[in-house]
């Protein structure tokens, strides 16, 4: 995600014009930030704290940026904010690399992202120098920081199939980055602890502090049964992604991908998947493309009708849609096995944001059964 942010953020607004060398631009900017970043992560959702801190700050851009985490408004609405206050007018004192660094941080984080990721992505922005910076900084925060996890276990019926995951890590990996942070966590947090500390390890230090962090909060916020029901999101995207590699892993071994030749296998998943795209909420369509690389949604157009081909490109702004269709032109077509697999990955992806956020007692994953006939039909095929 970090990556695809930061991705993003340079096709936007191309590469910073920087004036100041690297050592005084880590000077004058690494301390507001990282000041910056530590008051959001103690305050967490606290709002009127965030209106004490505008209030005590001498900047106008943090100012506005602490002001508009107190509004919690929606993150397109920072750039709004940010112009109609000054900062990207030909006048404005604040160079242009600096404010695009405060308003793109600010966004993240009224998108819901960790403050941790958000200063890595920020101080990216800025250079090498301030990114190393940065990361050091967050190292020793962690290390200071380390959360202890006590055993905490909820009873589930999916022990032994963790057990057997756990055997493969790249399956955990992969697992981890479809569902997310948060769901992730909500699950983790009723694992035994010998499985938390193996899931750790596969993380880096900075990543590994945040997710104990938010496995402990997850474990404070959430009863049992809400954090049973995450587990079993969980699990459900591990047991689609098995599959996946399953598939994958016969197919590199066996011969080379044959075409299109069963069309009616072929038109039967297309079929499939453009009637799960027509029947799904305008919201979770959003959310789901959100967590997809343009590649990604390019690969899952190849596997739609012209109707909810159009309807994938509508849900999206019209530079994306754009980028999305030039990755689509360089993919060229694919074989029965590919577009399968595109289709089940797409479906995956719909998996991870049906999961309840925050979750209620006793709910699983609040799906249409139209739509979860559909998925279990994609998710199926081999």
């Amino acid at each position: 995600m970090l990556i695809e942010k930061l991705a993003l953020l340079h096709e936007r607004w191309g590469s910073p014009q920087m004036e100041a060398p690297p050592h005084e631009r880590t000077q004058q900017h690494t301390l507001p930030l990282h000041k910056f970043i530590q008051s959001v992560h103690e305050t967490g959702e606290n709002r009127k704290e965030f209106y004490l801190l505008s209030r005590q700050s001498r900047r106008k851009i943090i100012k506005l940026a602490y002001l508009l985490l107190a509004d919690a408004g929606p993150p397109w609405s920072a750039e709004d904010s940010f112009r109609k206050a000054g900062f990207f007018a030909p006048s404005s004192r604040v160079p242009k690399h600096e404010a695009l660094m405060w308003l793109e941080g600010t966004s993240a984080l009224l998108e819901g992202l960790h403050p941790w990721l958000v200063l890595l992505m920020m101080s990216a922005w800025m250079g090498l120098e301030q990114a190393e910076a940065s990361y050091s900084w967050l190292k020793e925060l962690a290390a200071a920081q380390h959360t202890e996890l006590a055993e905490f276990i909820v009873p589930s019926e999916m022990a032994d199939m963790l057990t057997d995951a756990l055997e493969n890590p790249r399956l955990i990996e992969t697992s981890l980055r479809i569902a997310g942070m948060p769901l992730a966590a909500s699950a983790i947090a009723g694992m035994p602890l010998y499985h938390i500390e193996r899931i750790l390890q596969l993380m880096g230090p900075i990543g590994s502090a945040l997710l104990r962090e938010l496995i402990q909060s997850a474990r404070e916020k959430l009863t049992s049964e809400e954090i049973a029901a995450a587990l079993q999101a969980f699990m459900e995207i591990v047991t689609a992604r098995s599959e996946m590699l399953t598939a994958e892993e016969s197919e590199e071994t066996s011969s080379e991908e044959q075409p299109l030749t069963d069309e009616a296998t072929d038109a039967e998943l297309i079929r499939t998947m453009s009637e799960l795209v027509m029947e799904l909420d305008a919201k979770i369509l959003r959310s789901t493309l959100a967590t997809m690389q343009n590649t990604e949604v390019a690969s899952m157009l190849r596997c739609l009708e012209a109707l909810a081909h159009e309807r994938v490109l509508s849900i999206m702004p019209p530079g994306r849609q754009k980028r999305v269709l030039e990755a689509l032109e360089e993919l060229g077509t694919a074989g029965s096995i590919r577009l399968v697999r595109d289709a089940q990955f797409f479906a995956q992806k719909l998996l991870a944001a049906y999961a309840p956020r925050p979750l209620k007692p006793g709910e699983t994953l609040d799906i249409p059964a139209s739509v979860r006939a559909h998925i279990s039909a994609i998710l199926s095929r081999e």
